[in-house]
């Protein structure tokens, strides 16, 4: 079923469909592992979930307001940005590397399944918080004009980010691992606004005493607490001032 006249058109131009009448032969698309229909005045990509093989999709500059991608759980590259879209679940999308989600209407979005992802570009939404700290793969990260106060960069070392811009946003204070490097490397109006800052875990307050247990986290623990420990050694010391405590 394919109720978008703009999108079947493609899809014949394509050779894929022979007239428009909202329906299309799963016959002829259940095997398609690229599809372009960026540009093409499309506002409904129903359809979309018969492309079961589908690894490559750009439906960037159209009039989409809602993107149903859980069927194509192949997907690698997904482009979608430039549309009007509210809300998309990846959470499916196992082996998505390449995630461009800009200039929609997005106030939230939800990575934590997408482990392989190298690049994601979720600039110029309407986002609150992003936690990436499970994309450990991650080189280009954009997430700029956004409404952020609240960001997780742990995904590793914050060094192998080769593009990051996380400008123009109501943040104060960004999570890494490294806050050091971050603080050394990252600059005002380049990757960050002016006053923000870096920390293990923000608004944690004064803390002397950091603790450690093979059972712990890097990325979502705090080390604050015997409840709360990091997983390695480093990270309790990245942590800590001079004259603080480690606890092992």
């Amino acid at each position: 079923y394919v109720p978008d006249n703009n999108f079947e058109q493609v899809l014949i131009d394509l050779g894929y469909d022979d007239v428009v009448n909202d329906f299309v032969l799963t016959e002829n698309i259940s095997g398609v592992t690229s599809l372009d229909v960026a540009s093409k005045g499309i506002s409904d990509l129903t359809g979309i979930e018969d492309f079961t093989q589908l690894e490559v999709l750009s439906c960037r500059v159209n009039q989409l307001t809602s993107l149903n991608v859980s069927n194509n759980t192949e997907l690698t590259n997904l482009s979608c940005d430039q549309n009007q879209i509210t809300s998309l679940d990846v959470s499916n999308n196992l082996d998505l590397d390449r995630l461009f989600v800009g200039w929609n209407q997005l106030t939230s979005l939800d990575v934590s399944s997408n482990t392989a992802l190298e690049r994601l570009y979720a600039d110029n939404n309407s986002l609150t918080t992003l936690d990436v700290s499970t994309n450990t793969e991650l080189f280009d990260f954009l997430c700029h004009g956004n409404d952020l106060y609240y960001l997780n960069l742990k995904f590793g070392d914050p060094s192998q980010l080769q593009w990051f811009n996380a400008t123009n946003n109501d943040l104060t204070c960004i999570e890494t691992l490294d806050p050091d490097y971050a603080t050394e490397n990252w600059t005002y109006g380049t990757n960050i606004d002016e006053g923000v800052s870096f920390a293990t875990c923000c608004s944690l307050g004064d803390v002397s005493h950091w603790y450690v247990t093979t059972t712990g986290s890097d990325s979502t623990n705090c080390g604050n607490s015997e409840e709360s420990p990091f997983a390695t050694i480093q990270y309790g010391i990245n942590s800590s001032d001079n004259g603080d405590t480690v606890s092992v």
